[in-house]
C-alpha cells in the first residue's frame, strides 16, 4: 500500500466513524425503527468501504454518504414488503430527503458552534466543558469557582444565549430556519 493510498484510507476510515451518528439518524429517521435504522446503518457502511476507491478526492463525505444509505434505506423499504405496513416508495423517498436536510444542517450547526465555542475566553469554555462534557453538578463548579449556584445558572444560561446567537448568525440564511 503506498503512503497516499494509506492516507486516503486513514482520512476515508475518520470520515466514516465521525459521522456514524448523522448517518444513523437519517436512517432512523428514514425508517423509524432503531432495530431497521440498525440493520440498514450496517449494510450502508459495508457499501461505503467497497466504495472508498470512488469517493471523489477533496469531496465532501456526508452528502456523499447519505446519498449511498438513502438507496440503502429504498432497497429496505423494496425487500420489507413482508407482513407489514411499508410506506410508499415516493413517500420514503420524501422522508429521506427530508432526513438528509436535517443530517447538513446538523453538521453545520456543529460547525458553527464549534467556531462559537472558541470566540469564547478559556473560562467561559471551561465552565461548559465542566457542565456539559463532564456532567459536573452545578454546586460542584460553582464551589470551584467561589460563586454560588444561582450565579453560576445564571452563567450558563447567558452563555447557552450567546452561544445560540451566535450560531444563528453564523449560519447560512434559511439553515435550520423553520418552512
Amino acid at each position: 500500500m503506498t503512503q497516499r493510498t494509506k492516507q486516503l484510507t486513514d482520512s476515508y476510515l475518520d470520515c466514516l466513524t465521525m459521522y456514524q451518528r448523522h448517518l444513523h439518524g437519517y436512517i432512523m429517521a428514514s425508517l423509524g425503527s432503531r432495530a431497521d435504522a440498525d440493520d440498514v446503518l450496517q449494510k450502508t457502511n459495508l457499501v461505503l468501504l467497497r466504495k472508498e476507491s470512488s469517493f471523489p478526492e477533496g469531496g465532501d463525505f456526508l452528502p456523499w454518504a447519505i446519498a449511498i444509505a438513502k438507496y440503502e434505506v429504498l432497497t429496505y423499504c423494496r425487500e420489507s414488503n413482508r407482513e407489514r405496513m411499508v410506506f410508499a416508495s415516493q413517500l420514503v423517498e420524501w422522508m429521506s430527503d427530508k432526513a438528509a436536510e436535517v443530517a447538513m444542517d446538523t453538521n453545520e450547526r456543529q460547525a458553527a458552534l464549534e467556531r462559537c465555542l472558541k470566540r469564547l475566553s478559556i473560562r467561559h469554555r471551561e465552565v461548559l466543558k465542566r457542565r456539559y462534557g463532564e456532567d459536573a453538578s452545578l454546586s460542584q463548579i460553582a464551589q470551584d469557582m467561589g460563586r454560588s449556584v444561582e450565579g453560576v445558572k445564571s452563567m450558563l444560561f447567558r452563555l447557552r444565549k450567546r452561544l445560540e446567537q451566535c450560531i444563528e448568525e453564523s449560519l447560512p440564511r434559511g439553515l435550520g430556519e423553520e418552512e
